[in-house]
């Protein structure tokens, strides 16, 4: 047994002390890196084994980029861990008994991530490069989505009140949370509704059958406009735009044969828009909406005012999106008075149960959807299928331990009506 084996043997983790403040953090929360050779003596699910001389090169890599140097080490297959989930709800968890906030807030940011934020305080980058995210994430092989995304296609958490949480149930879970938005916006025939971010057509599949509405939905991927628009071809009154929202709506509107929208929804859209243009997004819904709508907004937020999110996500996920925090959402919803907010929850708890089931299709459909992710892998950055899907696997996990502590994302569900006029 190696000298290292020996000491975390001997030594609880709460007393362990370390030169490094990564090890001392790390520590704190019972998390150890190992050599392969240390490993051999035993391991915790959520520890890190490294490929033989690469300690070091995590640790460095984590130090300077926190979840965007674990994730490209994990890409790079230099380290795995049996549970990345657990890694990661002890990552960003409080450590109560040693009163220290969590790991990924208590290491103080490098000199990159300082730079990240302040290009991001001086430059509106999530509006300049809105595009990206869908030619880098939503415009992906359709049979990726339809892999890991269930019956649904619906790519926001579900609602798992009494239900167990098991991937059979991600289908009931999803369409308890369409039920809960048809009841708050009192969704009835002769609506005329907005979805800012259609997606794969999830709602307006939810609603065909149920009541006479004309829909239009809007997105910014060419490939989701494409998808629903084969989808729903021949069924009247359901439109489909490539239009942003960071656009104003009256053309769109015109090209449905309507003057205003009587209901507004944002399904976990309204992060990408960037905390600092949420006034704007919303005051273009406020020139289109009815006196008596109602407007209604699920979003991943944040526990605190951002500009930017986690390091990972912005990188290969969710380029350029901002998790809000209720004084932001606030007063957006406040910005020249134009919604009031009626109603607010927090479902945050919800998502790991969505995001586990999400995996779970991932891994057992993987050969499935292989093939398509290799078609367009020189797009990429990665430079085999199997950094691929490690990095899609370590979104999927990452994001769930994220959400279990309850510390940093957060999902909020808002709902407002129209006040103040706004003035052209």
């Amino acid at each position: 047994m190696s000298l290292i084996s020996q000491v975390y043997q001997r030594t609880p983790a709460t007393s362990l002390k370390s030169k490094d403040l990564v090890d001392q953090l790390l520590i704190s929360q019972d998390i150890r890196i190992l050599a392969e050779q240390d490993a051999l003596a035993g391991v915790n699910p959520w520890d890190i084994v490294c490929r033989d001389n690469q300690r070091k090169n995590v640790i460095n890599q984590f130090r300077t980029f926190k979840t965007l140097g674990l994730g490209n080490t994990y890409i790079q297959g230099l380290w795995h861990c049996e549970r990345i989930d657990l890694l990661f709800e002890r990552l960003f968890a409080l450590d109560v008994e040693g009163k220290r906030n969590s790991v990924i807030f208590e290491l103080p940011n490098s000199p990159y991530l300082l730079l990240e934020q302040l290009l991001y305080k001086v430059f509106n980058i999530s509006l300049l490069r809105q595009m990206d995210v869908a030619k880098t994430h939503y415009d992906l092989p359709i049979e990726l989505y339809e892999g890991f995304l269930g019956e649904s296609m619906k790519y926001t958490t579900g609602d798992w009140t009494g239900l167990t949480q098991v991937p059979e149930n991600l289908t009931a879970a999803q369409n308890q949370n369409l039920a809960y938005w048809v009841n708050e916006l009192n969704i009835s025939d002769g609506d005329v509704i907005l979805d800012c971010g259609c997606g794969w057509g999830t709602l307006p599949d939810y609603l065909k059958h149920q009541f006479n509405i004309t829909y239009i939905g809007i997105t910014i991927s060419d490939v989701q406009v494409d998808y629903c628009r084969s989808k729903f071809e021949g069924l009247k009154n359901y439109h489909f735009f490539h239009h942003s929202y960071h656009n104003r709506h009256q053309n769109i509107l015109a090209q449905a044969g309507v003057e205003q929208i009587t209901k507004c929804i944002f399904l976990e859209t309204l992060e990408h828009g960037g905390s600092r243009n949420l006034p704007h997004i919303l005051r273009n819904v406020r020139e289109v909406i009815s006196p008596d709508g109602l407007l209604g907004i699920q979003t991943i937020g944040a526990d605190h005012p951002t500009l930017i999110c986690d390091p990972y996500i912005n990188r290969y996920i969710f380029q350029h999106a901002s998790l809000s925090s209720p004084s932001q959402l606030g007063k957006a919803i406040e910005s020249n008075r134009q919604f009031v907010k009626i109603k607010e929850n927090n479902i945050f708890e919800n998502y790991p149960a969505t995001l586990c089931s999400w995996n779970h299709y991932f891994q057992e459909n993987w050969d499935d959807i292989k093939p398509h992710i290799q078609r367009i892998l020189d797009s990429t950055t990665f430079k085999t299928v199997d950094e691929w899907k490690r990095h899609w696997e370590f979104y999927l996990l990452m994001c769930v331990g994220a959400f279990v502590p309850g510390t940093y994302p957060q999902v909020y569900q808002i709902t407002a009506r129209p006040n103040f006029f706004v003035k052209l």
